[in-house]
């Protein structure tokens, strides 16, 4: 089994005071890993796992469902079959890439948890929390041009790295994006109430200005005073959470 002790080293930055508080706890933290973003490869994943293990009393891992990966392909211009198909791949493989870090980082069965967002779609809460999103994405013109430009930036990397042309991303197509968004927004609200823990930390591998605007008390929608979130950076390059204002690359 490989060893990871000064690797796996990453730098939180908490977003808020209560956020920091509640790292210094260390109850519990969420591994957010996309399908489709390059840094999130095998060796990534197990230092990240390692870290979660070794720094907090508990954690589990998000993955996104089939149909909210297939939002970004789709929009990106894969049609929806293929969106689909790509993104059930894609899943399946991280999912055994999961499973093998887990194994690394000596975590035994059941002590973490693998969670989609489609494993929520009925839940009431995180029902409320994604509606809630939604009709402040229609209500508020800032936080619409917020989701929006985050999801056109999402589209257009998605494109570059197929060296496709991104210039001309129709509002359309960020609509369709913009679907990913409201069903991860409810993990940065209430965790503690979604997975049943006393309260948690999000862990983010960048900066992320949607997260940034939840956790700045200027929305209508705000995080649960449980609920904290941090950015991760290797010892080397250390963000503040200043840096979460900026655009995304």
């Amino acid at each position: 089994m490989r060893s990871f002790a000064l690797e796996a080293h990453f730098l939180p930055a908490p977003a808020t005071p209560n956020c920091g508080l509640i790292l210094r706890r260390r109850e519990h933290v969420l591994v957010g890993v996309s399908l489709f973003n390059s840094r999130f490869s095998d060796t990534y994943i197990e230092k990240l796992l390692v870290w979660a293990k070794q720094n907090f009393h508990r954690f589990d891992i998000m993955l996104p469902g089939e149909a909210d990966a297939a939002w970004l392909l789709e929009s990106a211009g894969d049609p929806p079959e293929g969106a689909a198909r790509k993104a059930r791949h894609a899943l399946g493989r991280k999912m055994k890439s999961l499973h093998s870090a887990l194994h690394v980082a000596g975590v035994k069965q059941g002590e973490a948890r693998i969670f989609r967002f489609s494993d929520f779609r009925e839940d009431p809460l995180y029902c409320s929390l994604r509606d809630q999103a939604e009709q402040l994405f229609l209500r508020e013109e800032g936080f619409r041009e917020l989701c929006s430009r985050v999801s056109r930036q999402a589209i257009a990397g998605r494109l570059n790295g197929l060296s496709k042309d991104c210039a001309d991303i129709s509002d359309a197509q960020v609509r369709i994006a913009v679907n990913y968004i409201f069903a991860e927004i409810p993990f940065f609200l209430d965790t503690p109430a979604l997975l049943k823990v006393p309260e948690s930390l999000v862990a983010c591998h960048r900066p992320w200005p949607v997260a940034e605007a939840l956790f700045s008390g200027r929305l209508a929608l705000t995080a649960s005073a449980n609920q904290g979130v941090v950015v991760l950076s290797m010892p080397a390059a250390t963000p503040t959470w200043a840096a979460w204002s900026e655009p995304e690359p």
